[in-house]
């Protein structure tokens, strides 16, 4: 989901011999601002805005109230990984709490309190109802974008109605999202179908289409 965002994760040495998280976390990145309630990761780009908070995710699970207070004090030699996200592409997964960041916690705590947390499916964020994310599309691609020989040479490419399925594409809200794939040779309507899940876990679908006129050589 981030291969294409700065995402830093610490090597395993490096984390061994840290003393603290916030040690670990030095070790990968200077933040903004760290205190025993929040960090912050980078400046807000907005003028008006304030800081932005990094969003904690411990074990999977995004800690939307008090993350870094909770996570702070594990002791390093708990914890198996350590990546911090310092872009908002977060913000399709978790919403606008991650718009300052995310810093994810993967650890083999046993502390009774950790495992509370992992466990607890409730509400987590009043502000816009919502739940723990959860995957409702398969993440694999079944189709693909055939490149304009395959269209031209593959008969089993033109007499298929998918040409194009991409299950990764996110939307911020804000800026559009262009998709680029070829027609088939045939002419007609190309009907264009998008499902999708909102940061609050609302599924909608929307449709579009096009006509393709038949090019005289």
């Amino acid at each position: 989901m981030y291969r294409y965002a700065e995402v830093r994760s610490i090597d395993y040495e490096l984390l061994r011999t840290a003393v603290t998280l916030s040690d670990a976390i030095y070790r990968l990145i200077i933040p903004l601002a760290m205190t025993d309630n929040y960090i912050v990761l980078r400046p807000s780009r907005s003028l008006f805005g304030g800081p932005l908070k990094a969003l904690i995710v411990l074990d999977g699970i995004p800690l939307y109230s008090d993350g870094w207070s909770v996570v702070r004090t594990l002791p390093a030699s708990e914890i198996t990984s350590l990546t911090v996200l310092p872009g908002n592409q977060g913000y399709v997964r978790y919403g606008e709490a991650a718009q300052g960041g995310i810093i994810f916690v993967n650890t083999l705590s046993d502390d009774p309190n950790l495992m509370k947390l992992r466990t607890k499916w409730t509400l987590q964020n009043k502000k816009d109802n919502m739940l723990l994310p959860i995957s409702i599309y398969r993440p694999y691609r079944e189709f693909y974008c055939p490149t304009k020989f395959d269209n031209e040479n593959d008969p089993a490419v033109q007499s298929r109605s998918t040409v194009f399925w991409d299950p990764e594409v996110y939307f911020n809200g804000k800026d559009p999202v262009k998709i680029k794939f070829n027609n088939l040779k045939h002419s007609g309507p190309v009907i264009i179908t998008i499902n999708g899940v909102s940061f609050n876990n609302l599924a909608g679908t929307g449709r579009a289409s096009y006509q393709v006129s038949k090019i005289n050589k």
